[in-house]
């Protein structure tokens, strides 16, 4: 990925923006892993820990189709 990501900061503004888009999302995926790994998830309740579950895998799949988006502007 790291080397995708060094060819895509070369790459057109909408594909930059791709780029930032994914970093945030990256960031964010990792603080709610912590969250969701720690003891604060336990004070919520069961369908808003479901949800924030859910929010995670979500976030994952988007992480997904934005790498396979970056691997297409530097095929």
């Amino acid at each position: 990925m790291t080397s995708i990501i060094s060819q895509v900061q070369e790459q057109q503004p909408h594909q930059r923006r791709v780029l930032i888009e994914y970093l945030d999302l990256q960031e964010k995926s990792r603080a709610l892993r912590a969250y969701l790994a720690g003891e604060q998830i336990k004070e919520l309740e069961p369908v808003d820990q479901n949800l924030l579950f859910e929010q995670y895998r979500i976030m994952g799949m988007y992480m997904s189709i934005l790498e396979n988006r970056m691997e297409r502007f530097v095929a």
